[in-house]
């Protein structure tokens, strides 16, 4: 994921992540993001960054015409990890 450092911090590079998407064919592109959630013991501020995070991904898709699909971190996990 494209990320800017802004003092301590990090976030999204949306043109970044824009201009790698568009470098492949539109029609072709499926984005899979992880569906935001709330964890137990997490902070305010990281779960309304960690939800900002997944809105702005969610927005690039739509506004670029790009299909897309919300998974929980379960789902990928026990697809792309598996045998580990």
């Amino acid at each position: 994921m494209p990320v800017l450092k802004i003092g301590k911090k990090t976030q999204i590079n949306v043109l970044e992540l824009k201009n790698y998407i568009t470098n492949y064919p539109l029609d072709s592109v499926h984005v899979i993001i992880e569906k935001g959630q709330a964890m137990p013991k997490q902070g305010c501020v990281s779960m309304f960054r960690y939800g900002k995070s997944c809105g702005l991904v969610e927005g690039i898709c739509v506004g670029l015409g790009v299909s897309y699909t919300l998974v929980t971190p379960q789902a990928w996990k026990k697809k792309m990890m598996f045998g580990m």
